[in-house]
């Protein structure tokens, strides 16, 4: 049974809200060359709230296909 296995898990995670975020879409381009991709993550709505995060990698991980795959991408589960 795979809950009988140890299991490593990786996942990486959507770009999250965060003050780190803000501080990426307030800088100038100069500064941070790839501003303009994360001001479009946040005005297509696609960052995610820590606790969304949370709450999809805590129901990955007591679910039975915890462990089925090898590799498993946060992402993914999430859609």
């Amino acid at each position: 049974h795979p809950r009988d296995r140890v299991h490593a898990l990786h996942p990486p995670p959507p770009v999250q809200k965060s003050a780190m975020q803000a501080e990426i879409r307030a800088a100038s381009a100069e500064r941070f060359p790839q501003r303009e991709r994360f001001v479009d993550l946040q005005r297509s709505g696609a960052l995610v709230a820590p606790e969304v995060c949370a709450m999809h990698l805590v129901d990955y991980l007591l679910d039975d296909d915890f462990g089925r795959e090898a590799v498993a991408d946060l992402r993914d589960l999430m859609r």
